[in-house]
């Protein structure tokens, strides 16, 4: 067996160091906890075989310490503990999204935003990157009409008791191609849609997108992909847990767009999304505070990695931060840890007040579903596809409200960041003096 440190994540209240080992094979990652407030570990680490099974144990002194290891070819426990957890999420029982959240256009209004449509430029969803065209949109954006403005501005100073806004009767493309089989291009398809989502958020913030996921494209088709429906992420078909948007992420969307060219052939998928704000009084005040800390650490995402790949993490962020009383929520169901019992539990009580206050809705065709990002996860039901051309299709769009924040992360004109393990690297590698210890 052979091995060496890959990475160190540091931290207010502990250290935690990765190691990768190599075993008949198979990659071995294993994650070990340092309490910087008791002694420093001893260095003796014995690795030995328990028994007949050919999973190895590491052992710290006479203590063995077999729930840090994960095989990434099989993801074993860690995937078995994740969905029990997921289980639980998906026996939720939702709510009507609020009537304050729901505004349906008027046909005159739906005409206005089709006038607004055709006066904008053309342009190449795929590669749309340009400020110039961004620009334009901006300018054309005031032609929205002023009650769906009006909607959009006082969404944006004060968000809402449910962290969401939906708009129906939006125009889409009178015709649409089969729904992209690989969550790539579509064929042969004009660009209502794109210019219908792009003309709203614009409302909210600067477009955003991140070059490790789906190539960095700004307005992203969401359909299910064939052989990718047990994945926790948008190609996926089984229930997706819930989440706040790239959590993990140093410039995560302050907002997100879904809006709906497609449904499911069954109309049983359900875009569920749950407040911070409608939950917390459910909290002990006790645990809200260990939500406050740096605790939690995030794993990033499966659709920003590539297969193989070593997980990733965030360093270690608070769940909870600024205003007491109305608070932003950073979390992710299925990708959070916690580093000590206090803040599982902590954590655990969340989840569990979250789940109380689901409200839920099959988007059909022109809704457009918006998320404040920083006040309500969000998550969808498991639905079947037929992959026959005609399945559930969504496009997605970020936007940011602060955009020069991103700045050191995007190339000059851009708005899209550079891949993330440039972002985490300072972070991770900040150790030199130990990366050359070895197992």
């Amino acid at each position: 067996m052979t091995g060496a440190i890959i990475n160190r994540k540091p931290a207010s209240l502990a250290r935690k160091l990765t190691m990768v080992l190599v075993h008949k094979g198979n990659l071995v990652v294993i994650h070990l906890e340092r309490d910087i407030q008791m002694q420093t570990m001893k260095k003796q680490k014995n690795l030995e075989h328990d028994g007949n099974h050919d999973q190895p144990r590491l052992h710290v002194g006479s203590q063995p310490v077999t729930d840090a290891v994960e095989l990434t070819n099989g993801r074993d426990q860690r995937q078995s503990k994740e969905k029990r957890s997921s289980k639980r999420s998906q026996d939720y029982t939702g709510v009507h999204l609020g009537e304050e959240c729901i505004t349906v256009l008027t046909d005159e209004e739906r005409s206005t935003i089709e006038a607004l449509v055709s006066s904008l430029p053309s342009f190449d969803s795929q590669h749309l990157n340009e400020d110039s065209i961004f620009t334009q949109i901006s300018i054309a954006k005031k032609d929205i009409p002023s009650r769906l403005a009006a909607k959009l501005i006082e969404f944006r100073k004060h968000s809402n008791d449910y962290g969401t806004l939906l708009f129906r009767n939006l125009p889409i493309d009178p015709v649409l191609p089969p729904t992209p089989k690989d969550e790539g291009r579509a064929e042969s398809k004009t660009h209502v849609s794109e210019s219908v989502l792009l003309s709203m958020m614009m409302y909210l913030g600067e477009p955003i997108a991140y070059e490790d996921e789906k190539e960095g494209t700004i307005v992203q088709n969401v359909c299910p992909v064939q052989g990718k429906e047990e994945r926790q992420e948008n190609t996926g078909s089984a229930f997706f847990d819930f989440h706040i948007e790239n959590s993990f992420h140093p410039h995560k969307p302050d907002y997100l767009g879904l809006l709906c060219l497609r449904s499911d052939h069954d109309r049983i998928a359900k875009t569920a999304t749950a407040s911070i704000r409608k939950a917390l009084d459910k909290v002990p005040g006790k645990l809200i505070s260990l939500l406050r800390q740096p605790l939690y650490h995030i794993r990033v995402a499966s659709s920003f990695m590539k297969d193989g790949e070593p997980a990733l993490y965030s360093p270690l962020l608070p769940i909870l931060s600024g205003d007491v009383i109305q608070p932003d929520l950073c979390i992710n169901f299925y990708n959070t840890e916690a580093i000590n019992s206090a803040a599982q539990l902590a954590f655990d009580a969340l989840k569990a007040a979250l789940l109380e206050v689901v409200a839920d809705v099959v988007l059909l065709p022109g809704d457009l579903l918006i998320i404040d990002n920083r006040v309500a996860v969000h998550g969808r039901t498991a639905f079947q596809p037929r992959y026959d051309g005609n399945d559930r299709w969504l496009q997605r769009l970020f936007v940011v409200e602060d955009f020069r924040r991103s700045q050191e992360s995007r190339h000059r004109g851009s708005h899209i960041c550079i891949p993330l393990t440039a972002e985490l690297l300072p972070l991770q590698d900040g150790f030199s003096e130990d990366n050359s210890e070895s197992a």
